[in-house]
């Protein structure tokens, strides 16, 4: 993939959706892609036994789709501000994980406030506080050897292509089993260039939770895009997921790049 052509963004009425269409604008701008503002009704979460009468219910009904219409417009409102040359908006009667993840599937990247496994898509979890001037000027990339990081990366070479340096770090590789050590550094470095990637392998030992030292890491060098692989499953609570992705998720300063 070259760029991304698709791009999807969850809306809600949480104070920091202004800033994440922000951003998704910004990638569309970028990529020239169509921008996809995803307001899920969440009908689901009615219980009908709290009403007593059919009309109460139907004005709750009434009432959810009238927010998400408002949710959607006020999205369309600021991608037409941002410059964004093809957008839409789109409501879901799903629940917001369920719709995020049907819609991600016809798009090219997700852009999230809230992890979303199963979507078979890169997804890009942007922090509740925070505005992100740059994304992917100063990449940071965690590399563990496995499945999931391996994804992840390659999910980001739309985002990493043609930009200066990027960072990839690995914390004690050597206690992981030697087939998720390998490739090599230099093997690594040369695959992305020849995807015009220009990046530079560090290993590092770390005493501390891997979680934590990356984060470290992040400030340290001022990134503005992590790039990592994430483990867990969609039917377990997030308390399930990997150590290390739940870690960055309960800290994060920066959107981060995550495939599973």
């Amino acid at each position: 993939m070259t760029a991304f052509r698709t791009v999807m963004v969850v809306l809600d009425r949480g104070a920091s959706c202004s800033a994440r269409v922000a951003l998704a604008a910004k990638l569309a701008r970028q990529h020239d892609a169509h921008l996809i503002g995803l307001a899920a009704l969440e009908r689901g979460a009615i219980d009908g036994d709290l009403y007593s009468t059919a009309d109460e219910l139907r004005d709750s009904v009434e009432k959810l789709h009238s927010d998400a219409q408002q949710i959607a417009a006020e999205f369309e409102r600021q991608v037409a501000a941002l410059g964004v040359a093809s957008f839409e908006r789109r409501i879901d009667e799903l629940d917001a994980t369920s719709a995020a993840i049907a819609n991600a599937r016809c798009a090219d990247l997700a852009i999230v406030g809230h992890l979303v496994l199963q979507a078979g898509r890169p997804v890009l979890v942007v922090p509740y506080a925070g505005t992100f001037k740059t994304i992917a000027e100063r990449p940071l990339v965690a590399w563990d050897g496995s499945g999931p990081a391996a994804r992840a990366l390659q999910d980001a070479i739309p985002m990493l292509r043609n930009k200066v340096t990027v960072r990839i770090v690995a914390f004690n590789l050597e206690r992981l089993p030697r087939p998720h050590a390998l490739p090599a550094r230099a093997e690594i470095a040369r695959w992305l260039a020849r995807h015009g990637v220009s990046a530079e392998v560090k290993l590092e030992h770390c005493e501390i939770d891997v979680g934590n030292a990356l984060v470290s890491r992040a400030a340290d060098w001022g990134a503005d895009l992590l790039v990592m692989g994430a483990y867990g499953h969609a039917r377990m609570r997030e308390a399930m997921l990997g150590g290390v992705t739940r870690s960055i998720l309960e800290q994060m300063t920066l959107p981060v790049l995550m495939a599973h």
